[in-house]
């Protein structure tokens, strides 16, 4: 489905089509459940471009209203198992789309997941019961991000997080579900300046699916480690360690006094390839003043990094992901929990970490304060 937001490297990119005309909207009456559903596939891979957020709204929930009124269309229809699995599937995708649309409606999502494990398909396959398995998760996601959007309590995201846990200790191959609430959890910790609140939710969790006997729980709490190590890093130290393209060991001293991104970068990524243009303005510009720039390869293939680095004549040192666990160093990436591209992680003159995941319009206004300020 067509968006007008950026993304990072790790997503899915979007499926091009032709755009949508009015009798595509239409649904016909004699359709059967395979031909409803393919109609509802191409809907959802079209891609339009907009002048406008508002044309993109007025579209995109033109589009939704058809799909969820297909999938509805084919749940009331004698359709085979498989299809009737895929309506309800692309009717939980749809009223979650809404609710990112308009928040009020996530209420739906909920109600839909209820009504639906009394469906007969959903009782008798258990593909059904995890397919409400995700919406539920989905549901929680969306109140815990509604909770962190509209500065919400503690004691709210709390709540939303012990439901989580229930849900995952009762199906505990859906452990990974946890990882996507600490980011709401950490902006309810920066609005209420109550870092401690990350630590009080999750150090339970992780402890407990590091001593976990089920396959999975272990890597689970690996994973969330990282990502609360990424949380807490704002105001305090990062570790920066490793071994560069060229095989030498990164020494941390050659940014000490300096302002420092680290950038969380790949060969094969095309956003990160996108930023590097701006970045080297940047670094060009106030490098001789006090900015550093240290990359970050999570490239498993150490040669072609090589070569991009002398085909762009990149400036800065660079550290490798995979020279440096081979020589038994800490993987930054996994470390800090990191697993989108590109990641920029701004390190002040006193090595402590300003921001996390700073953008380059953000990094641009912040080098031409400090900067033009010393002057």
């Amino acid at each position: 489905m067509a968006q007008n937001t950026d993304k990072k490297a790790t997503q899915q990119p979007e499926t091009s089509g032709a755009a949508v005309s009015v009798d595509e909207f239409v649904i016909p009456e004699n359709a059967t459940p395979e031909a409803l559903l393919q109609q509802a596939k191409v809907l959802m891979s079209t891609s339009k471009e907009f002048k406008t957020q508002e044309e993109y709204l007025a579209w995109v929930t033109k589009l939704l209203d058809t799909v969820l009124r297909i999938s509805d269309k084919v749940l009331g229809m004698q359709a085979s198992d498989a299809e009737h699995l895929q309506a309800i599937s692309l009717k939980g995708q749809i009223l979650y789309y809404q609710s990112m649309i308009n928040p009020a409606a996530l209420e739906n999502l909920q109600k839909f997941v209820n009504s639906a494990k009394n469906d007969p398909v959903i009782q008798k396959d258990e593909r059904g019961a995890k397919i409400l398995l995700s919406f539920q998760g989905a549901y929680y996601q969306g109140k815990a991000v509604g909770i962190a959007q509209n500065k919400g309590k503690a004691d709210e995201i709390k709540a939303v997080v012990a439901d989580v846990w229930k849900l995952i200790q009762e199906n505990p191959e859906e452990a990974e579900m946890i990882l996507d609430f600490v980011d709401p959890v950490s902006v309810i910790a920066d609005e209420q300046q109550t870092p401690q609140l990350v630590n009080e939710i999750f150090d339970p969790i992780c402890d407990t699916l590091k001593n976990s006997q089920t396959p999975g729980h272990v890597k689970v709490a690996e994973s969330l480690a990282g990502i609360l190590r990424f949380a807490r890093l704002t105001g305090n130290k990062m570790e920066l360690e490793g071994i560069l393209a060229d095989g030498t060991p990164f020494d941390p001293k050659s940014i000490e006094g300096k302002l420092t991104v680290v950038d969380f970068w790949a060969t094969w990524c095309v956003p990160c390839q996108m930023l590097y243009p701006k970045l080297e303005v940047l670094y060009k510009k106030y490098h001789d003043q006090g900015f550093e720039v240290v990359g970050y390869s999570v490239d498993q293939d150490v040669d072609a990094l090589v070569k991009m680095i002398g085909e762009k004549n990149i400036p800065w040192p660079t550290i490798s992901q995979k020279n440096s666990g081979d020589r038994n160093m800490k993987q930054l990436a996994p470390y800090y929990g990191i697993n989108s591209i590109p990641t920029m992680i701004l390190i002040g003159k006193d090595g402590k970490v300003i921001s996390c995941d700073i953008g380059i319009d953000e990094l641009t206004e912040t080098l031409q304060n400090t900067f033009n300020s010393e002057k």
